[in-house]
């Protein structure tokens, strides 16, 4: 029989290690912007992807979706992620392609 200490544990183990997860990944983002780790041309793929990867670490470790045999509300879930990122991802790109577009002088 487990007692209640160990049983806490393992219940908040993946939230702290969720938290861990997310504080690199942020610092990780943070300092490739800020001290230039990578080349001007690879900062937003370098930002995409640990974008992502942040996605990945809060959809395991806190909303504790795995790979279960029958998780069907895990793939909705994951769906619905994936197309409120589009809609913001996308959405956000198209304002500022916009927003150049409207911002060049034309014949200056």
């Amino acid at each position: 029989m487990m007692s209640y200490s160990s049983k806490w544990n393992q219940k908040f183990i993946p939230t702290i290690t969720g938290w861990a997860l997310s504080s690199l990944i942020i610092l990780g983002t943070y300092l490739t912007i800020k001290m230039k780790l990578v080349s001007s041309h690879w900062i937003s793929l370098t930002v995409i992807v640990l974008s992502f990867l942040q996605i990945l670490v809060q959809m395991i470790c806190f909303l504790q979706i795995g790979f279960e045999e029958n998780s069907q509300w895990g793939m909705g879930i994951l769906a619905f992620t994936l197309c409120i990122l589009f809609v913001v991802i996308g959405g956000s790109l198209w304002v500022m392609n916009n927003l150049n577009h409207q911002m060049m002088v034309m014949g200056a």
